[in-house]
């Protein structure tokens, strides 16, 4: 097995110390966990009890229930497969009231095991071969000299406005609060998609920096008017696939709150908050 990448992270929603009276019962909140492999469950309590792993299509429908029971003060460390995009946990105490309760569920990228590590995702190409060559680069710009008009153009709609920001290297793009003002930089040329050859995309920029994200709307990623792929920030943050496969543009937009990979809430692998 290839071992690159590993990561664990505890569940705040499905991890408790609350000592439970006689029949009591600790319920966990539904999470996401379409990121993970695997899900540790870790008790310790001085009253014997049960629990119920759940999983399901959503939060709030958790239709797949794996029983088990704890013996009172012993050490209780199980691994489950994750079956359905969102999990929690129950635990239902005994007929005792706790003194000491430990209940601890934690998410695993490989099969729980510190020795079992899997690939992270970006080490394979979009069709599922690991990349072991070196990136060649089809198309970049920076903005560390200028607006580099011989190889972006802009368009600007409505008092619409872009500056070159010396400082950071970067360019600042402005709408006024009029309805329909827009403005646009795109590549000149086009990145062409060849068969059988991913493409990788890195770019950077602020989203709705200081704008009112109600009304206004950002985009940045590899797209045109009739295909491509991208963020966008309105009412929130989106990935987007654009198609005109049918004839006609298709826009499927996907929220933050079900990215599958990294949510980027502080949870995922990136670590930090994108906002």
């Amino acid at each position: 097995m290839t071992i690159i990448y590993n990561k664990s992270i505890v569940s705040s929603n499905n991890t408790s110390t609350e000592l439970l009276n006689n029949d009591v019962s600790f319920n966990g909140v539904g999470e996401s966990v379409t990121r993970f492999e695997t899900i540790t469950v870790n008790i310790v309590s001085d009253v014997s009890g049960s629990i119920s792993v759940q999983f399901g299509q959503s939060a709030l429908n958790l239709d797949v229930k794996i029983t088990d029971t704890y013996i009172a003060s012993g050490s209780y460390s199980k691994t489950f497969r994750v079956h359905a995009p969102f999990f929690r946990i129950v635990y239902y105490n005994g007929n005792t009231t706790q003194t000491t309760f430990r209940l601890q569920c934690v998410f695993n990228t490989g099969d729980g095991n510190d020795n079992v590590i899997k690939l992270d995702s970006t080490n394979y190409d979009a069709f599922g071969r690991v990349r072991v060559s070196n990136p060649y680069t089809l198309f970049q710009v920076s903005h560390n000299t200028g607006l580099r008009h011989h190889v972006i153009t802009s368009r600007t709609v409505d008092d619409g406005s872009y500056t070159w920001n010396r400082n950071e290297s970067s360019v600042d793009m402005d709408v006024s609060t009029g309805n329909g003002s827009q403005v646009t930089r795109q590549a000149r040329p086009y990145i062409i998609y060849q068969p059988g050859k991913s493409l990788l995309i890195m770019c950077t920029g602020v989203l709705n920096a200081g704008s009112n994200d109600v009304v206004s709307k950002s985009e940045i990623g590899l797209f045109d008017d009739y295909n491509g792929i991208y963020f966008s920030h309105k009412n929130g943050v989106f990935i987007n696939l654009r198609s005109y496969v049918t004839g006609s543009v298709v826009n499927t937009s996907i929220p933050q709150s079900e990215w599958n990979l990294d949510v980027m809430d502080g949870t995922g692998r990136s670590g930090p908050k994108n906002y």
